[in-house]
């Protein structure tokens, strides 16, 4: 962390890690501009002619210019070959997955452009040939709700081959195309189709066609066994027969019997039923929408907040950039560089928190009868009455650490990127602040990067033990039992360092949660912490 890679990028922090390598977070020097960078694991790095082929696939990948592809725009060797890609906000498909099952015209739409990026890759000579719901992320910035991006195009490539076989899977077993399992198999455009029949039978259905824990049971599924219909898997709920036919052409066997390439899938799903409903029932929406909010205070007085911290934003947004641009004072200065910039953040935050406050006392006055008051959250993670805080991002204990109240003003209106670049600056300069150690946790465990925001929630307890204490750590752990392959990490710090505190989150989980899963795991470790004698995660 830290490090400066062919003087002109830093590493920043871990993104995530698997079977190619390291994803880490970096800018690129002089310009500030966010990267992903991916070190491949020195195993793979170090067969034979690997840095040849290496080379020529990292330049057919920066070939690639797409809205709906992550293409290189940089690569090299230090030490390892690393690729370093446009950094990308969102979330990944497979944690879209976790909460179950996606609405027919959001699947149709992820598929569509999906199928987009992929006709540019074939145009270009490059097939993905490893289509997973890991390597589709889904934007949440401001304007790009739902824009799709494929990332690790040519990364499977990499391993292909007679000299980099030996030990290495290929693609993903769940997602792999009848030819990749198969000795003597050609890969082609069409490859790629049947994995996008994949990941669009388990957006439909919340479950993938083919499962099985062994491998080569799996296999023989692949090669052999029809797929089922997407009613067979998702029960008691209806496709039409233009949508079957749609998945069932793309999961075909044969490679013949499948589309012949993703602008004819992408034309076939266009003429779907649920693609037409879905159209209509958009502009059925919007004709029908209503000119005014619901004249209720409740509504009002949201809508009026809600538009003050928009227009607050730009303003802290823009304040904090400056603020990050101006040179560090000299002289007796030197050794308080927050100074003037504490400052100026302070005196904007305050004009934004007047600005809500103002809103608040000036909303419209109605008087509605009790009855119709809020019926109580059923959300996994939302408080009980009775346990909420004024400001659960509020220090536990004082602390002096410059610019961390100003910044823990930009988690609380979700700013979480923004606020992540200064924390992770503070951090390093006062690594034993508890403080900032907490608000990493809270905007990591928000952008759901469990495993990183874990290790600093551990730092958080480690520097000062009160935050054992902290609610807002606590629900986001309860969030995190979702995570098929994190909850039983977060059980653990639950139970061990934060028991008290969880147990009202917890039973919440235990008895409302929308996904199985999470009521499952909820209510296990309610029993590991009032029985400590009993089994739990």
């Amino acid at each position: 962390m830290g490090s400066v890679i062919q003087d002109r990028y830093k590493i920043l922090d871990v993104i995530a890690a698997g079977g190619m390598g390291v994803v880490y977070r970096g800018e690129r020097l002089q310009l500030g501009r966010p990267v992903a960078i991916k070190f491949l694991h020195p195993s793979i790095a170090s067969q034979r002619s690997f840095l040849e082929r290496f080379e020529v696939e990292a330049r057919a990948m920066s070939r690639l210019a797409h809205p709906n592809c992550v293409s290189v725009i940089d690569f090299g060797v230090d030490d390892v070959p690393f690729l370093v890609m446009d950094f990308v906000a969102g979330r990944s498909l497979r944690q879209l997955l976790e909460s179950g099952r996606l609405e027919p015209a959001r699947a149709l739409a992820f598929a569509r452009q999906i199928l987009s990026g992929l006709a540019h890759a074939h145009a270009q000579g490059i097939i993905h040939r490893d289509l997973k719901p890991e390597n589709i992320i889904v934007g949440d910035a401001p304007g790009l709700v739902d824009h799709v991006r494929i990332l690790d195009f040519g990364l499977a490539k990499l391993q292909d081959g007679p000299a980099l076989t030996v030990g290495i899977a290929v693609g993903t077993p769940s997602c792999m195309a009848p030819e990749q399992t198969l000795e003597g198999g050609v890969v082609d455009a069409r490859t790629d189709i049947y994995a996008v029949g994949i990941l669009l039978f388990e957006m439909l259905t919340g479950r993938k066609p083919f499962v099985s824990d062994k491998l080569a049971e799996l296999i023989v599924m692949q090669q052999r066994q029809p797929a089922p219909r997407l009613a067979q898997a998702a029960s008691g709920v209806s496709f039409s027969d233009a949508l079957e036919a749609v998945v069932g052409k793309a999961l075909a066997k044969a490679q013949s019997d499948r589309f012949a390439d993703a602008e004819a899938m992408a034309a076939a799903l266009e003429q779907v039923p649920e693609n037409a409903a879905a159209r209509a029932g958009g502009a059925a929406a919007r004709v029908a929408a209503p000119a005014v909010p619901d004249p209720s205070a409740e509504n009002i007085d949201k809508t009026i907040l809600d538009q003050t911290i928009l227009d607050a934003k730009p303003r802290l947004e823009t304040a904090l950039l400056v603020a990050r641009a101006q040179p560090a004072e000299t002289g007796k200065r030197s050794s308080k560089p927050w100074g003037r910039r504490r400052r100026w953040l302070a005196g904007v935050c305050a004009g934004a928190a007047l600005a809500l406050i103002l809103a608040w006392a000036l909303r419209p006055r109605h008087h509605q009868p009790e009855a119709t008051s809020r019926p109580p959250s059923l959300s996994p993670t939302a408080p009980p009455a009775n346990l909420a805080t004024p400001d659960e991002l509020a220090p536990m204990t004082p602390e002096s650490t410059p610019g961390l109240v100003d910044t823990a003003q930009l988690v609380r209106l979700g700013l979480h990127d923004q606020a992540l670049t200064v924390l992770q600056d503070i951090h390093r300069s006062n690594p034993g602040s508890a403080y900032a150690s907490f608000l990493l946790a809270v905007v990591y465990f928000e952008k759901m990067w469990w495993s990183v925001g874990l290790q600093h929630a551990q730092a958080a307890i480690q520097a000062e033990p009160a935050y054992r204490r902290s609610r807002r750590l606590a629900k986001l752990l309860v969030h995190s039992l979702i995570s098929d392959s994190f909850w039983e990490k977060g059980a653990a710090f639950l139970r061990q360092e934060m028991p008290e505190v969880a147990v009202p989150y917890l039973e919440e989980a235990a008895q409302s949660a929308k996904s199985p899963r999470v009521r499952t795991r909820a209510a296990q470790i309610l029993v590991g912490i009032r029985d400590p004698r009993g089994r739990g995660p």
